[in-house]
C-alpha cells in the first residue's frame, strides 16, 4: 500500500474522497483527473477533499502528497528555541520525502497518474532481443520481425484465398438448393388454393402448343366462368379486408446523406435524442470521422430510424469510434406511424466491445419507424463510427380471407401482386374485381412442360365454353400436371362430393383387367368404363405396316409404323373415359397380339 498517494475510480454521486495518509501542508497535496491536475477541489476537513464538479463514471482520481525537496521548511539557528514543533516539522519533512522516494514518485520507473508504466519521455536500454509475444521489441529487431509477418501474412492468404473458393461453392450450392425449394414451395402452395370449384377431367392431344407453358394470364370474365366469379363472391361476403407484409428484395442502406432529414418525409432520415459531437447520420453513411462521429458523455441514448416505406428490418450492428463505448443494454421499438411503439426486443444486453450485433430475426413485419433505446453503455459514455442495417423491402396487402383458405384481393391491390410477383415469382392471391365483373387467378413463373410433340398431357379444363378452353387449360395444366395421384381415400376438405367423383376420370390403372380381341382394321370398340386400351403386338411381314389406335370424335391417339424386321414389338395405350369409341386401323400382317382394357382406379359401374 503505498504512504504518499491514493487512487480511486469516480462512480456516480457527491465526489468526496478521503486523504489516508498524513502531511505538514494542504499546498502539499495534489489531485489528478485521468492524470491531468486539476484544483478544482475544496478540502472539508484536513483528512476530506470534495470535488467542485463531479467527474464523468469511470474517472480515474489520484491524490498525491509531494513534500518539497528543494528547500528546508524548518531552518536552525545557534541562538535559535530547539521547539517541539520545529523538530517535529523538519523530521516529518525528512521522513515524508523518503516515503514519497519510496513510493516510486522520483526517478525510477513506475506507474503514472493514469494507472499505465511511465517512461518521463526517457529512452529504456539494455533491453535483450525478444523472444516471445510479450515481449518489448527494439528498434533493430522491427525489420527482421516485420519480414517474419510478411511471410506469416502471405502463407494466410494463400490459405484464405483457397477458404474464400470453397465458400464460393458452399454459396452456388446454396442458391440451387434454394431454388430448387422455391419450385417445390410453389408446388406445394398451388396443389390445394386453385381447387376453386367441381371440375372434371379431359384428354387432350398436345402438340407443342407454347400457350401450355405460359405464364402470363389475363382478366377471366365472370359472366364466361360464372361457376368461378360466384364462387370468389360467396368467399368474400361479409368479409373485412386484413393487411399482411410480404418481404421483396434486399433493402439498401443510404450511403451519401447531408444531415439527419426530416422524420415522415420522402426520404430516410434519423433522429437522435442529443449529441456532444457529429450528428448520426455519419454513422449511417459509415463514414464518420475524428471530426463528426457520434459521441455523447451520459449513459443512455435514444434514436429513430425512418424510411418512407416500410422496411422489415432484420440485423442492426453498432461499431464504436474509440474506447469500446458500445451499447450495453437496449431496446428497439417499431411504429408505422411514428407515434404508438411496439417493442421489438427489449432489454438485450451486450458484451463490452467495439461492436453491438442487434438480432431482429424474429421480426417479419414491415415498419415506417424503427425506436432504439440504448439504457446503458460500455465506461458509461457512449460513440459510434457506422451503425449498418439489414432489412428487407416489404409490400402490404389487404384482401378478404376465404372460409377455405385462399387470400382474395380488391382490384385495387393489382399492382402491387405484379411487383411481388416480378420480384420473387410466387404469388398466391386471387384478384376480384366487383366492377367489372371479372378475376385473376394466381400465377407463377415455373414451366410445367417442355415442348413436345405427340405426346398425351392430362390437364384440368372446368366447366367452361369451349371458346375459352385453351386459356383455361394452360392455366390450370400449370396447377394440376403431375398431382394426378391423389387418394381418394382420405379426406379432401375443400372439393365437393361431385368434384371427388370426377377423379376417377383421371385414376391410374387399376388391377383389373378385361380381355378383348383384336378384329380387322377398321373395327371399333367401346370403352365400359373410365380406363384405358392397351394393345401388345410384333410385326410379322408386309409393305409400309402400321398401327392407327384413336378415338372417334376427338380423333387422338396413336400411330406406329413398323422398320420391316420381323418380330419388331409395338405397345400402345389410349385412355377413353365411358362410352367413347375407340377405332384401330393396320397394315400388313400382325405377329403376336395381346390387346385389352384396364379401368381405371376407383370406377364404381364396371361392366
Amino acid at each position: 500500500m503505498a504512504n504518499s498517494y491514493k487512487i480511486y475510480t469516480y462512480t456516480t454521486g457527491d465526489a468526496i474522497f478521503s486523504i489516508p495518509f498524513d502531511y505538514i501542508n494542504k499546498n502539499h497535496l495534489f489531485v489528478f483527473l485521468d492524470g491531468t491536475p486539476t484544483s478544482e477541489f475544496t478540502f472539508l476537513d484536513s483528512r476530506t477533499i470534495r470535488l467542485n464538479t463531479p467527474p464523468a463514471p469511470g474517472t480515474v482520481v489520484g491524490i498525491y502528497r509531494l513534500t518539497p525537496e528543494d528547500e528546508l521548511l524548518v531552518k536552525f539557528k545557534n541562538t535559535s528555541d530547539l521547539s517541539e514543533d520545529n523538530l517535529n516539522t523538519f523530521q516529518q519533512q525528512l521522513f515524508f520525502l523518503m516515503q514519497e522516494k519510496s513510493d516510486g514518485l522520483s526517478t525510477i520507473l513506475g506507474q503514472g497518474t493514469d494507472g499505465n508504466w511511465d517512461a518521463a519521455g526517457k529512452t529504456i536500454k539494455n533491453l535483450p532481443t525478444p523472444v516471445d509475444d510479450g515481449d518489448p521489441v527494439r528498434k533493430v529487431d522491427i525489420p527482421a520481425l516485420a519480414v517474419d509477418g510478411v511471410g506469416d501474412l502471405q502463407t494466410r492468404m494463400v490459405a484464405a484465398e483457397g477458404d474464400i473458393d470453397n465458400l464460393k461453392g458452399d454459396i452456388d450450392n446454396l442458391e440451387l438448393a434454394v431454388a430448387a425449394n422455391r419450385e417445390q414451395i410453389n408446388e406445394l402452395e398451388n396443389t390445394v388454393i386453385h381447387n376453386l370449384f367441381d371440375f372434371k377431367w379431359s384428354d387432350y392431344l398436345l402438340n407443342d402448343e407454347s400457350w401450355l407453358r405460359s405464364d402470363t394470364f389475363s382478366w377471366h370474365s365472370g359472366e364466361v366462368y360464372e361457376n368461378a366469379y360466384n364462387h370468389l363472391l360467396d368467399d368474400i361476403q361479409d368479409k373485412e379486408l386484413i393487411e399482411k407484409d410480404v418481404p421483396l428484395e434486399k433493402w439498401s442502406q443510404p450511403t451519401n446523406m447531408t444531415s439527419n432529414g426530416v422524420l415522415g418525409g420522402s426520404t430516410f432520415a434519423v433522429w437522435q435524442r442529443e449529441t456532444n459531437r457529429g450528428d448520426f447520420y455519419n454513422c449511417i453513411n459509415g463514414n464518420a470521422t475524428s471530426g463528426n462521429f457520434w459521441h455523447n458523455e451520459v449513459n443512455s441514448g435514444e434514436f429513430i430510424l425512418y424510411n418512407p416505406d416500410p422496411i422489415i428490418v432484420k440485423k442492426i450492428t453498432w461499431i464504436v469510434y474509440d474506447g469500446n463505448r458500445n451499447p450495453t443494454n437496449y431496446t428497439i421499438q417499431a411504429s408505422n406511424d411514428g407515434i404508438g411503439y411496439v417493442n421489438i426486443i427489449e432489454n438485450q444486453t451486450a458484451t463490452p466491445g467495439s461492436t453491438t450485433v442487434m438480432d431482429l430475426s424474429n421480426n417479419d413485419n414491415a415498419y415506417k419507424y424503427y425506436k432504439l433505446i440504448v439504457n446503458a453503455f460500455n465506461t458509461g459514455r457512449g460513440n459510434c463510427k457506422i451503425l449498418t442495417i439489414e432489412a428487407l423491402k416489404a409490400k402490404i396487402i389487404q384482401y378478404y380471407p376465404a372460409d377455405d383458405g385462399h387470400k382474395i384481393c380488391p382490384v385495387s391491390e393489382e399492382s402491387k401482386l405484379i411487383e411481388i410477383y416480378s420480384t420473387t415469382g410466387i404469388t398466391w392471391y386471387y384478384l376480384i374485381d366487383t366492377e367489372n365483373q371479372r378475376f385473376k387467378l394466381p400465377r407463377t413463373k415455373s414451366t410445367v412442360q417442355p415442348p413436345a410433340t405427340e405426346m398425351y398431357l392430362y390437364f384440368y379444363v372446368g366447366e367452361f365454353s369451349q371458346s375459352a378452353s385453351r386459356q383455361t387449360a394452360g392455366l390450370n395444366a400449370e396447377t394440376f400436371n403431375g398431382k394426378a395421384d391423389i387418394d381418394l381415400s382420405n379426406t379432401i376438405s375443400n372439393l365437393s362430393e361431385a368434384a371427388k367423383s370426377h377423379f376417377t376420370k383421371l385414376s391410374l390403372p387399376a388391377n383389373k383387367v378385361i380381355a378383348l380381341t383384336l378384329g380387322a382394321s377398321g373395327t371399333t370398340y367401346t370403352a365400359p368404363t373410365h380406363g384405358y386400351f392397351v394393345l401388345y403386338t410384333t410385326y410379322a411381314s408386309g409393305t409400309n405396316a402400321y398401327i392407327d389406335m384413336y378415338i372417334l370424335g376427338p380423333s387422338f391417339g396413336q400411330r406406329h409404323y413398323f422398320a420391316g424386321t420381323t418380330n419388331t414389338q409395338c405397345r400402345m395405350t389410349v385412355p377413353a373415359q365411358q362410352g367413347q369409341i375407340l377405332k384401330i386401323d393396320y397394315n400388313g400382317t400382325l405377329g403376336v397380339t395381346d390387346f385389352r382394357f384396364i379401368p381405371a382406379e376407383g370406377v364404381k359401374h364396371l361392366v
